[in-house]
């Protein structure tokens, strides 16, 4: 719920349908936790109390615990892309670190969301599927709502165990939040801590120390002159890496950063120079197709840390 909406339920809560379609469950259980740090103390209480309550039946669905993902849909589909690297990583392993950095590096795409983004994904299926003494667990099972998403989408022995694990962290948070509105003479803003503060997500966790790693190992290769120079003729890492580098990048890097995006820049002003009416007699390259490729150079996490879709499975072209 964008915050302009959330200000108007606010104006609106004096009204009683307005606060009853709260209470039983109209808005996602995010939502009513950030309402109930934000009303009066009495009418907070009893929306705490009737999220416990859902909470209780043990019967809410994802869309409730985790709020509404729009981009959820979209994940599972780039996740079916990602399976493969997960089986290419494992087979890799009794390589160099090198072959397996030349294969990364070498895939279309900004290498460190490519770490990322696989290295949340394995954990959300060993989350999902792992069984024995090595399954996870409790204090392994706080997700972030789009990772509850992820991992209800690929199923598994462990999936109720992990979502059980987080309805309960939910309820802890909201009897504590209960408890300190009846005994505390703290404001209500300072109390909207004990609901509004999340454990940290362990995919999430997972995902930026691999991201980390493989900066370090991307540092590490340059010094090589022959992997400097190859990294030059690759993908190179996304913008949104190079402008969260801790420090400044290497020289590389930095060259091959400036290159693409000003090529990028190139291509987007041809492709809306082209669309233009007077050039209709023009052939259309490759850069009327820049907006498909554009991502992985910008933020890999667009496409979940993938090189670009196949451009030929691509409706409007098969449409063409």
């Amino acid at each position: 719920m964008p915050s302009r909406a959330l200000e108007t339920l606010l104006r609106a809560f004096d009204h009683a349908p307005v606060r009853d379609a709260v209470r039983d469950g109209a808005v996602c259980l995010p939502h009513t936790a950030a309402l109930a740090a934000r009303v009066p103390a009495p009418y907070a209480l009893k929306l705490a109390g009737a999220a416990s309550a859902a909470l209780a039946q043990e019967q809410c669905e994802t869309a409730w615990l985790a709020g509404a993902d729009e981009d959820a849909d979209a994940r599972a589909e780039l996740h079916l892309r990602m399976d493969p690297l997960l089986l290419d990583e494992e087979r890799g392993r009794s390589g160099s670190v090198t072959d397996r950095w030349n294969a990364d590096v070498g895939r279309g795409c900004c290498p460190l969301c490519l770490a990322e983004h696989r290295a949340t994904w394995r954990l959300l299926w060993w989350a999902a599927a792992a069984t024995g003494p090595g399954r996870p667990a409790r204090e392994e099972c706080a997700l972030c709502a789009p990772h509850l998403y992820d991992l209800a989408a690929i199923g598994g022995p462990n999936v109720d165990a992990v979502l059980a694990e987080n309805r309960s962290q939910w309820d802890a948070r909201l009897s504590r939040f209960g408890r300190a509105l009846s005994e505390s003479r703290k404001a209500q803003t300072q109390l909207g801590t004990h609901v509004l503060s999340a454990p940290r997500c362990r995919a999430c966790d997972a995902g930026d120390e691999a991201a980390q790693r493989q900066a370090s190992l991307l540092v590490a290769q340059l010094h090589d002159p022959v992997q400097a120079e190859r990294y030059g003729h690759e993908h190179g890492i996304c913008l949104r890496h190079a402008l969260s580098w801790q420090g400044r990048p290497p020289a590389v890097v930095r060259e091959v950063s400036t290159a693409r995006l000003a090529l990028l820049r190139w291509e987007i002003d041809e492709t809306l120079r082209e669309q233009d009416w007077h050039t209709r007699h023009e052939i259309k390259g490759s850069a009327a197709r820049v907006s498909a490729r554009a991502p992985t150079l910008l933020d890999g996490r667009i496409y979940a840390g993938l090189p670009a879709p196949d451009e030929s499975r691509h409706p409007s072209n098969r449409e063409r």
